[in-house]
This record gives structure tokens, sequence and C-alpha cells, in this order.
């Protein structure tokens, strides 16, 4: 579980780093409007409280961190595929969904991994995951700069600027493959693990 949430953390790095270099340096816009635009990711991340609850109870931590990580893995690509021509309207939802998606995920993922730790132990394996959570975030940052340089380098031999538009689209998606991946852990875990967090009966 700490390692599918470590491959999310990723995203959560790599993408304050792009978001801004693609939309500022890739579409032409303004420090202003881009801020702008990224306030609908707080707006996500914020209203991933709202059922967040039920939504654990009817579904349970392991289908819930599955769906998550996927569709993270999705968003994020798609991001990577704005272009001057994309509707604001998108990209608000894009962004939005994003973050309400990463912010379900990130909550759950912390609390199945404090699940079974003894109370006198929680302090040391705090410690120990806010570490993680920062190697996690750098790590995203480095596959991102190179994946963007290893973009740059094949895109100058078509003619293109270093940040255009389609230099992005190679770091996005190698950043949600990375999202995307850690679906497959998630699915070694066992139907019930966490149930007896959220009062869901065993099975």
């Amino acid at each position: 579980n700490q390692t599918g949430g470590t491959l999310l953390r990723m995203t959560v790095g790599a993408f304050p780093f792009l978001l801004p270099l693609l939309l500022q340096g890739g579409l032409g816009w303004t420090p202003l409007q881009a801020g702008l635009l990224t306030m609908s990711i707080a707006v996500g991340s914020m209203s991933a409280r709202l059922g967040a609850q039920a939504v654990l109870r009817r579904f349970g931590f392991r289908n819930t961190l599955m769906f998550t990580a996927a569709a993270c893995g999705l968003i994020m690509s798609t991001t990577g595929l704005f272009r001057p021509s994309t509707p604001i309207a998108l990209m608000v939802a894009v962004l939005a969904v994003g973050g309400f998606l990463r912010s379900n995920h990130l909550t759950c993922a912390s609390t199945l991994a404090f699940a079974d730790v003894p109370d006198s132990s929680v302090s040391q394996a705090s410690s120990l995951g806010s570490v993680l959570q920062q190697v996690a975030q750098a790590l995203g940052i480095t596959v991102a700069a190179l994946a963007l340089r290893l973009s740059q380098v094949m895109g100058a031999a078509h003619g293109r600027a270093p940040l255009a538009p389609e230099n992005f689209t190679l770091p996005f998606a190698i950043v949600g493959l990375a999202s995307l991946s850690a679906t497959a852990i998630y699915w070694a875990l066992p139907p019930d693990a966490g149930a007896h967090m959220e009062g869901r009966r065993r099975r």
C-alpha cells in the first residue's frame, strides 16, 4: 500500500512543475491566468471531503484505491494534451476532477498505511511516512524533468520550440503511467482491507 501511495505522490510533485510550464511557456498564458486555472485543483481537492466516508463504506479501500489510481493516471496523461484550442471549461473540469481524485486517493492510502500500526509506533511511522512523501515528490519532479528534456530533444529534430505544447505530452504521460501502475499494487490487497476502520463487514 505504501508503494502505491508513493507512486501516486510522484504526480503530486510533478504536477506543479509541469503544469505552469505548459500553461505559461507552452500556451503563452500570463502567471495570473495560470494561477486562476490551477485554483480548480484546490476546489476539487477540498470537495473530496464530501461523501468520502460513504464511498469507502460502499466500495471499500481496495476498490477505491484501484479506481482513483487508474483515474488519476488518465487525468494526468490528459493534461498533457492541453492545447491553445482546448476550451477553458474543459481544462477546469479536468483539473478539478484530478484534484478530487488525488485527494481521495492520498487520504485513503494514508489511512490504510497506519491501520495496523500500534499506537506506540505511530510517531515513528508518521515520521518515516513524511520522509517517503518528500522523496516521492522529488522523484516525480526528477522523472518529469528528464521526460520533458527527452521530449524537447526529440521535438527539436522536428523543429519544435523547447516549450511547445506538444513537448509536454510525453512527460505527463510517463508520470501518469506511474500512477496507473499503482493499480496493480492495490489489486494484491485483500478485498476487505481496512474494513474494520469503516465499519464494513468482512466477507
